[in-house]
């Protein structure tokens, strides 16, 4: 047979980009909606971060925090540099009382990020409570040190 084009459409990334602008301002009125765009985004764009980061953060919203973890599985396998779908990851999997995966999740972010107070903060958190002080009050003394002076 004749090779074809993978992607039918003339310009498939304004269409993807287009989509993700139209799911981000229906978030608020019609969530469900948004949901399917968001998929087709990540659907024509498999590395679109932030489709993925929206998409996963409406489904913790309605507390489908299984949902999430696979999304941001997925998302960070297609974005591996992307430190808030770790992040993110993290979150949806302390949700799912998945503690050591989730400090893993916030390292990760860490490492890419290393200035994401909230991830030190959750991680912070997660070391306190396994009862690592050691880890714990590092993570703690990076929170503080990112905290704005008022």
């Amino acid at each position: 047979g004749k090779a074809r084009a993978p992607c039918a459409s003339p310009d498939p990334d304004e269409g993807a980009q287009q989509m993700y602008e139209r799911a981000e301002a229906l978030e608020e009125a019609d969530p469900p909606s948004a949901e399917a765009l968001y998929r087709r985004v990540i659907e024509a764009r498999p590395d679109h971060a932030d489709a993925y980061a929206n998409l996963g953060f409406l489904m913790c919203e309605s507390h489908r925090y299984e949902e999430a973890a696979e999304l941001y599985a997925e998302a960070v396998r297609h974005c591996p540099r992307a430190a808030l779908l770790h992040y993110n990851r993290g979150v949806a999997l302390e949700a799912l009382g998945r503690v050591q995966e989730a400090v893993k999740s916030y390292e990760t972010c860490l490492r890419l990020a290393p200035d994401m107070a909230d991830a030190h903060q959750n991680a912070a958190l997660l070391y306190a409570r396994a009862g690592d002080k050691h880890r714990a009050i590092r993570h703690f003394s990076a929170y503080r040190r990112l905290q704005p002076r008022g």
